[in-house]
């Protein structure tokens, strides 16, 4: 048993490791969580350019919610920490 969650816990690790940069996390001016964008595929990411006039989704990804006016202020995550975040306005649904 001790043997099948270490492999189990190799193998997360891994994946978590693996999967790299793939969502921009724009954030608010005081550096907390705004909204997560995912990166175009086939090119360099820019995140600061993505999160320069980012907001937030309203109540639906068709309607725009509120700005996160960090000047572009961002982090670059994976698709496991983009998960459960708050989308950015226009976000693929």
């Amino acid at each position: 048993m001790v043997r099948l969650l270490n492999i189990a816990a190799i193998l997360f690790a891994g994946f978590v490791t693996v999967q790299g940069c793939t969502h921009c996390q724009c954030l608010y001016n005081d550096g907390s969580h705004c909204c997560v964008q995912e990166l175009p595929s086939g090119g360099e990411a820019d995140c600061h350019a993505l999160c320069l006039k980012a907001q937030q989704a309203g109540p639906n990804q068709f309607q725009p919610g509120p700005a996160c006016n960090g000047g572009g202020k961002n982090t670059c995550v994976s698709t496991w920490n983009a998960h459960g975040r708050k989308k950015c306005y226009g976000y693929p649904s």
